[in-house]
């Protein structure tokens, strides 16, 4: 099996298709990556950005360039040995005429031969269904009333709007009496006799939550769950899959939303028996699966470890500074009234998604309960709303009446927290029937309660990630850095010991996930991550300002209020926009570019975290009022005030930033599990969420920059890269060190593929500014030293001067004399490695044995 040394991150679309890629592969090989890792390149909607709206996966998109395109782009990663790690979506397709399968089913429905296909609910013999699709912008009789619909029998559709939707053919031909019917020419009584006849019916676009019948992507009623467990759908949906690992043009998998379906584990077998390399062999395999911090993958799945969010909040943990987070907390909860720990708002908003965007799958499984127990609808629905809002993990993965200790203790843990919270007989004693038929112990059909688990815990998780990452984290804004995909923000920092505990127990259950800092899931940038932490250094400056920008900007507030008829923004809101803005902030001051790009931001944030706004039920009044207060705040910009001082601020916050990007890139490169860059993100990113984090990148600049610092990579000078940190602000020190960092793991590749993690203790006035650890395996060893919290060393310099008596502690297996990779110097170790020496032209150091003391 291949195992990538690094992984970079490609977002393949029609702006940059698979020919730019072909076109870059010899810039990323000498930066140092081992593995081209591409967004879904099979067909998909027209436009799509992103390729997971799959509409045939038996095909490679011909917008992005086809499988010729591919296959060249293949030779050309083979030419630089380099492989292909590709993300595939088998829980769910675009649920679009443009799908052939999804077109069949409207068309014949039950009687299609892609029925089985897609995770539909049918109904009963008794009380059958038909799938609802909610495109109207309307109830159907004013959209028939207003002409919005026609029957075309002659092209065999429904129009509505450019939407064209198949007639069921028993449908056609009818007593219509309306007249020519390719002329669209029909009453609204035979129109609506004809919709009566389809295996599909149409609904309001706002009814979705109620009425869905088949299993969605999350609340995304454009992506039709698939049923990948079965054989058929599996084999089908999986055939070019198996072709392109077979002919060697993929030699590795990127598996998405592995907790949708409804067997991950036997998928995983599955997926294993049935796709080879050219060699017989199979291909190294990752799954997208968020894990809490309790959590490890599950030891039956047939995969080498995930894509990796786990790895961001440790990275995360190396920023945040503890006291200051706390300080940052409460004055948080004084300006907002939210007194709300985050777990107790995470799971209000678990319930709240499970009423306002998944009642339609949450009805489904009430009725089946219901059904399986004797117990009424509506206590059923509030029994499995409870416990599933109490879940601490995704999901939970029963298959059969051997349910794990680890699965029974998640479920009892819920199920307890749901009791404590209800003094109500009737639906505690439903809880713990729950409880029963969630373990498989609940006397009746085994079959039947087996297929109810399987879909509670399909469900569990898109509560979870809408719930949690979707709504929670936009509610809570005391330090936005703690707010990611995979992060707790009630406990964001680690001490040294922790952070290097933590390292450690990835070096054997996640040695071969990959290192993420950023993805096209993740809430904002790297860099934006790491400069807002440095909040968390100065805690009583933010304080003061923040309360500052308040108060001049209560003027504005009222100013808009007059026109808008509405307050905004609220301080929580005026704490989300500010650290949006210091963390974003560009160095060469801001454009209309940037302008726009917040402006975008902020309404997807507060429409997300939907309190005073959501994408279902948009305020258009506090909408326009938050916009207002923006391009106000905005157009201040160059003037003494407000908008200047967020700016100053931010250039403050900047260059400890920039070290902070720093130092999570060396500890992602060198950590336990395989480092993953984002595409552009070998400079500065200070991007903020999707689609802002997929804009084109420039890799005509990168080239250039690389050109320009490769002779320091090859020959590593201290004056050289001393001058390069000295002009952080074009990247090119970034660049430099993620090249040097790439080269240095893939040089020592046994010893970070295998090796074990031992802290070094940093002793001295500034110890805790300092995080250092080796790697080491079979007498072989290497070693990371980054700093932290720099805002708070004096002055906040962090040249040599600036750290006295602090030095490294060295075990005597590592009393060696030492090679720095960065600058080229060499330092002879006793028992220690004084900060000042290593830390002489830049603040970080990875280090590899020069030659044994004596030689």
């Amino acid at each position: 099996m291949r195992v990538p040394v690094a992984t970079y991150r490609l977002q393949i679309n029609d702006d940059f298709t698979l020919h730019d890629a072909r076109g870059i592969v010899s810039y990323l090989a000498h930066l140092g990556i081992s593995d081209l890792y591409l967004s879904p390149v099979f067909e998909a909607r027209s436009g799509s950005t992103h390729g997971y709206d799959v509409t045939d996966p038996t095909r490679i998109r011909a917008s992005v360039g086809g499988m010729d395109a591919l296959r060249e782009l293949a030779r050309e990663a083979r030419a630089h040995y380099m492989g292909i790690l590709l993300d595939i979506v088998p829980n769910h397709m675009a649920a679009s005429v443009e799908n052939p399968w999804w077109q069949d089913v409207l068309e014949h429905g039950q009687t299609s031969a892609y029925a089985a296909f897609f995770d539909i609910d049918w109904g009963t013999p008794a009380e059958p269904r038909r799938l609802a699709l909610p495109i109207l912008g309307d109830r159907l009789d004013a959209v028939i009333e207003r002409g919005e619909i026609a029957i075309d029998e002659q092209a065999g559709v429904v129009r509505y709007f450019e939407t064209g939707l198949p007639l069921a053919p028993e449908s056609i031909g009818g007593d219509t009496s309306g007249g020519d019917t390719s002329n669209n020419d029909t009453s609204g009584s035979d129109i609506r006799d004809t919709l009566d006849r389809q295996h599909y019916e149409l609904v309001p676009w706002w009814t979705a939550s109620d009425t869905m019948a088949y299993r969605r992507f999350f609340d995304i009623t454009d992506l039709a769950g698939v049923r990948v467990e079965d054989a058929e759908v599996f084999r089908t949906s999986h055939s070019l899959i198996r072709e392109l690992a077979a002919e060697g043009i993929i030699s590795g998998l990127r598996i998405d939303h592995i907790d949708g379906l409804a067997d991950p584990a036997g998928y995983l077998r599955q997926l294993r028996g049935h796709v080879h390399g050219p060699d017989g062999k199979p291909v190294f395999t990752l799954v997208e699966k968020i894990l809490e911090s309790s959590e490890t993958l599950p030891i039956d799945w047939e995969c080498e470890g995930t894509t990796g969010y786990e790895f961001l909040s440790l990275a995360t943990a190396l920023l945040v500074e503890p006291d200051g987070h706390s300080h940052m907390s409460m004055f948080y909860r004084r300006i907002s009234g939210d007194a709300r720990q985050f777990n107790e708002l995470a799971r209000e908003k678990k319930l709240l998604i499970m009423e306002r965007l998944l009642g339609g799958e949450l009805a489904v499984l009430a009725r089946e309960l219901s059904r399986l127990t004797g117990v009424g609808y509506a206590t059923s629905r509030r029994a499995i709303a409870e416990v599933t809002a109490s879940m601490q993990v995704y999901r939970t993965y029963i298959r059969d009446e051997n349910a794990g200790t680890t699965d029974r203790r998640r479920i009892a843990e819920a199920v307890r927290d749901a009791v404590q919270r209800t003094n109500e007989p009737e639906l505690e004693s439903m809880i713990a029937t729950l409880r029963s038929v969630a373990l498989l112990e609940y006397d009746g059909d085994r079959a039947a309660h087996l297929a109810w688990v399987r879909r509670w815990q399909q469900f569990t998780g898109p509560v979870m990630a809408k719930g949690y990452e979707d709504t929670a984290l936009y509610c809570h804004n005391a330090l936005l850095a703690a707010n990611d995909v995979g992060s707790d923000p009630s406990r964001p920092s680690m001490t040294a010991s922790e952070l290097t505990a933590a390292l450690s127990r990835r070096s054997g259950a996640g040695s071969l996930s990959l290192n993420a800092t950023a993805t096209h899931d993740t809430k904002r940038g790297e860099d934006t991550r790491a400069r807002i932490a440095v909040l968390s250094e100065v805690p009583d400056e933010w304080r003061s300002r923040l309360r500052r920008w308040m108060r001049e900007g209560d003027e504005w507030k009222n100013e808009i209020a007059d026109e808008e008829d509405t307050v905004a923004p609220s301080a929580d809101v005026e704490s989300l926009l500010y650290q949006t803005l210091l963390g974003s902030w560009p160095q060469q001051g801001i454009d209309d570019a940037f302008r726009a790009r917040i402006q975008a931001y902020m309404t997807k944030a507060v429409r997300e975290a939907k309190e005073q706004t959501s994408w279902r039920q948009p305020d258009e009044d506090y909408e326009n009022a938050l916009g207002a207060f923006i391009e106000r705040l905005m157009a201040e910009v160059g003037r003494e005030g407000l908008a200047e001082d967020v700016g100053a601020f931010a250039q403050r916050l900047a260059p400890h930033g920039a070290l902070n990007g720093i130092a999570q890139m060396l500890l992602k490169v060198t950590a336990p599990g395989i480092p993953d860059i984002y595409q552009g993100t070998e400079l500065w990113s200070h991007t903020l969420v999707d689609p802002d984090n997929r804009v084109p990148v420039d890799f005509a600049l990168r080239q250039a920059l690389f050109d320009d610092i490769v002779s320091l990579r090859d020959t590593p000078d201290p004056s050289g890269v001393r001058a390069l940190l000295a002009s952080w602000e074009d990247g090119r020190i970034k660049l430099l060190l993620t090249a040097i960092a790439l080269r240095f793991r893939a040089t020592h590749r046994d010893v970070f593929e295998g090796g074990d993690v031992v802290g070094l203790e940093a002793t001295g006035i500034h110890a805790r500014h300092v995080f250092a650890f080796a790697r080491m395996r079979a007498g072989r060893a290497c070693i990371t030293v980054v700093p932290r919290w720099t805002a708070l060393l004096p002055q906040g310099t962090t040249g040599p001067e600036a750290w006295g008596d602090t030095a490294l502690t060295v075990p005597p297996q590592l009393r060696r004399t030492w090679h720095n990779a960065i600058t080229g110097e060499t330092h002879g170790s006793g028992g220690a490695l004084p900060a000042a020496e290593i830390f002489r032209a830049v603040p970080f150091a990875l280090l590899e044995v020069s030659r044994p003391i004596g030689a």
